[in-house]
This record gives structure tokens, C-alpha cells and sequence, in this order.
């Protein structure tokens, strides 16, 4: 397969309502979209969405531009003619450190593959699944009052979701998860800190164990795997890692430490789709739950991330219906808002954008040819 040109496209998202979170307050998703043009016609996408600052780790969107631009493209035309995620995925293997810039161009190799190919990302992985049970977050309040944490859940809940996850941080923690909690006795609950709160604050978090939740997602910094494993030890609850989760190398750790009891992978974050599947298997061997997260991306990063879901090894994930999150998108959105997940078995490793869209909510774009 012959890459003739890609093009890179920085979008902006608005949220439906700001998304408040331990570390920023974001009103619009900045993330990367990657095309590529092959020579036969075929065109391949992905997407990169890192945070607009290097807040968890070090990624951000103008940085995944410049990896892109300068090391990822060099590295995609030097490959040769006959590039395939596989072989693009090895080549890459050189930058670990940008798991995003990686991922999208993989997605991108991958949805032209499979395209030429008339196969659907479902299929190459053996996906039979058709739906899943989506999970809404919600974010922290403007006011700090608990009034509106219950009034973002009970629209959520309106609308069909069942499975709600509660931003969480030092100061603003017990009271507002015990006042869900009461209101929705039965609701599949959990909380996320984002890493906000220092290993000191075990006492803390190990509160959280009274009301049930389903798991307490990335209480400590992503690089704190040894406070991890005494929480996961002393907690009843779940202890699940998202933001430690960088390669199979951290899983590997994480697992040998005993650090978490449920891993949740981001594709993206993890280096791409064939990464992700990597993660998944050595969860299911080690008999770890394995947990599939969006990153609260387009539709075009999304597909991928429901695909994932999908996989037999998957007990959950915590993707929320692009509809319920954004007020526009660049794919179509086709899906009632009722907290069911649709699985998509479309040809390709991406649901491609409406053009329309695309052009309104791009900011910048760039065009490179094969040299």
C-alpha cells in the first residue's frame, strides 16, 4: 500500500457543557485528525486526542502536530511501499514517549487497510458484539454545590445511562458521592481523580469504600504505582489505573506491583488499536478486568474505542455517546441518546467525517506530500 500524501487537521469540539476536571476546565475537545490519500484512491483516518496542556504526562495537541510533522511522516515515507499498520507500528517503535501521534497514524494505516480490503475493524479483531452499556461523566461544579452534580446526574439517568462516573478531587469528594449515592441507591457508580490527590491522602480516599462504587479510578499520579498498591490493598472497592496505563511495559508493572485490580486503556494512549488489543490480552491472562476508555474523542477516534469494547476479554467501558457530550462533532450521529453504545461493524478502522463538519470545525490545516 502506497501512501501518496496525509493531511493533518487541528478541530475544536464544543462540549455541551464545560467539562471541570482536578486539572483544567476544558469548553471545547482540541484534538488532531490525521487523513491520509493512497495511491489506489483509498483514504485512511485517525486521531490523536492528547490534552491541550501536558497536565497527566507530557503530550499535548501542538506537541502531537510537531511529532507528527517532523519524526512520525519521515518515518511513514521511509517505510516504503508496502507499509501496514504492522510494519508502521514496528518502524515507530523508536518514539514510545508519543503513544497519540503513533496511535493516529496506526488508525490511519489500518482504516485503508482494511478498506482495500472490504473488512470491518469488528471483523479483523473478531468482534460479534453489537452494543455495549455507556458510561456518562460528570464533571466537577462550577459553584461547588452539590445541587448541581445531582442535576447533571438525573439528566443523565433521564436519558438511559445507568452507569455514571463522578469527577472527584481533594476537598470535594465524600460529600458530593454520598449524595448520589443517595438519591440513586442502585446506579452503577464510580469516581475519577485524574491523579489529583498525594499518597498522603490514602485515608482519604479509602473512605470512598462505604458507598458501594464500582471502582475509584486514578485516585494518586500516574507515576505513584507503589501508593497504588497499598490503596488496592486496603480498599474493598476497585482500584482502577487509566492515566499510569502507557504501554504494556507500565501494565506489566502495574500488574507485578499488584497496583490495580482493573486496568482501563485508552487506544490512543497507549500507542494505537493493535497496542490496545496487546493490553487486553495480557489482562485477560494475568485475570485482570480490562476496561476501555475514549479519551472523550470525535467520532472518528470513538468508532475505534467501541470496537474495543467489544472484545471478549472487556468487562466495561467508559465511553459516553458523542450526542450526550458534544454539541457538534465532525461524523454523523445517528444514535439516540439512551446510553446504549452502538458497536460499529463498517468497513474500515474509522467512521469517516461529514465534510461539512470538518471544514466548521477545523482550525488549521496541513497537507504533506511523499517527498
Amino acid at each position: 500500500m502506497r501512501v501518496e500524501a496525509v493531511e493533518l487537521f487541528r478541530v475544536s469540539l464544543p462540549f455541551r457543557e464545560p467539562l471541570r476536571l482536578p486539572t483544567a476546565t476544558w469548553y471545547e475537545r482540541d484534538t488532531v485528525l490525521l487523513r491520509l490519500r493512497c495511491s489506489d484512491g483509498v483514504e485512511g483516518w485517525g486521531e490523536a486526542a492528547a490534552p491541550m496542556a501536558p497536565f497527566s504526562n507530557h503530550e499535548y495537541t501542538d506537541g502531537v502536530i510537531d511529532v507528527l510533522r517532523s519524526f512520525m511522516l519521515p518515518v511513514l515515507w521511509s517505510v516504503g511501499d508496502t507499509v501496514t499498520a504492522t510494519s508502521l507500528a514496528a518502524a515507530t517503535a523508536v518514539f514510545p514517549a508519543h503513544p497519540r501521534a503513533r496511535g493516529a497514524l496506526q488508525q490511519a494505516v489500518l482504516d485503508a487497510e482494511l478498506r482495500r480490503q472490504g473488512q470491518s475493524l469488528a471483523a479483523h479483531l473478531g468482534v460479534v458484539a453489537t452494543r455495549g452499556v455507556g458510561k456518562a461523566t460528570v464533571s466537577l461544579p462550577a459553584d461547588g454545590q452539590v445541587d448541581g452534580v445531582l442535576q447533571t446526574v438525573a439528566r443523565f439517568v433521564d436519558a438511559g445511562y445507568r452507569s455514571i462516573r463522578i469527577a472527584i478531587r481533594p476537598g470535594w469528594d465524600l460529600v458530593p458521592v454520598a449524595a448520589v449515592r443517595s438519591a440513586w441507591p442502585d446506579l452503577t457508580l464510580s469516581v475519577d481523580a485524574w491523579g489529583a490527590y498525594p499518597p498522603e491522602a490514602i485515608d482519604t480516599v479509602a473512605a470512598l469504600d462505604s458507598f458501594g462504587l464500582e471502582h475509584v479510578e486514578q485516585p494518586f499520579a500516574a507515576d505513584e504505582l507503589t501508593a497504588h498498591a497499598a490503596l488496592a490493598k486496603r480498599m474493598q472497592t476497585p482500584v482502577m489505573l487509566d492515566e499510569s496505563v502507557r504501554s504494556l511495559g507500565t501494565v506489566r508493572s502495574v500488574i507485578a506491583l499488584g497496583a490495580a485490580d482493573k486496568i482501563s486503556a485508552k487506544p490512543s494512549g497507549v500507542g494505537g488499536i493493535g497496542h490496545a488489543v496487546e493490553v487486553h490480552d495480557l489482562c485477560v491472562q494475568a485475570g485482570i478486568p480490562f476496561v476501555v476508555n475514549d479519551m472523550l474523542q470525535s467520532g472518528i477516534g470513538r468508532s475505534a474505542a467501541l470496537v474495543l469494547s467489544g472484545l471478549p476479554g472487556c468487562t466495561a467501558s467508559e465511553i459516553c455517546q458523542g450526542s450526550m457530550v458534544f454539541a457538534s462533532d465532525v461524523t454523523v450521529r445517528d444514535e439516540p441518546p439512551d446510553g446504549v453504545l452502538r458497536i460499529p461493524h463498517t468497513v474500515g478502522a474509522a467512521v469517516h467525517p461529514e465534510p461539512d463538519l470538518l471544514m466548521t470545525a477545523t482550525r488549521w490545516h496541513e497537507e504533506q506530500l511523499r517527498p
